[in-house]
């Protein structure tokens, strides 16, 4: 039987068994990448994970919190920088309806005027195209 982790896309990311080359950034409790699922207009659509699977906000442990939402901080201003967005729009969804991958994450997203109300559909980003984007990052978070 697998566990919760065997079972997860994100802790399968983060261990590098998928997707690899697509982290942008690792603390020691938290990893960068780019989502799989983008709008169009707002390309450059990172998460912030947990490195340990937690199924969603309510678990995480409270001595996480500051480096959760510090390196959210931190991504919004190198997302803000490197896909040239005027801002960014942060969202951590807990239970559906909104959760759709049951792992503690931050959704950072570019953002620029005339891209809509965030109401078009998301289309999946190819793996060179996440990997492109998350080395525009790398160089930014690490400064």
């Amino acid at each position: 039987m697998l566990s919760a982790m065997d079972a997860c896309l994100f802790c399968e990311i983060v261990s590098e068994r998928r997707d690899r080359g697509a982290i942008a950034y690792q603390e020691e409790e938290v990893v960068v990448f780019p989502s799989r699922e983008q709008r169009p207009m707002n390309q450059g659509h990172m998460l912030v994970v947990t490195r340990r699977h937690f199924r969603n906000l309510y678990d995480l442990p409270p001595a996480l919190d500051a480096e959760l939402l510090g390196c959210a901080r931190r991504t919004a201003r190198a997302v803000q920088q490197a896909f040239r967005a005027s801002g960014t729009t942060i969202r951590q969804n807990n239970e559906p309806p909104g959760q759709d991958v049951f792992h503690v994450h931050v959704h950072v997203m570019p953002r620029h005027f005339n891209d809509g109300d965030l109401s078009a559909p998301y289309q999946t980003v190819d793996l060179a195209t996440r990997v492109e984007q998350a080395q525009r990052l790398a160089g930014l978070m690490a400064r």
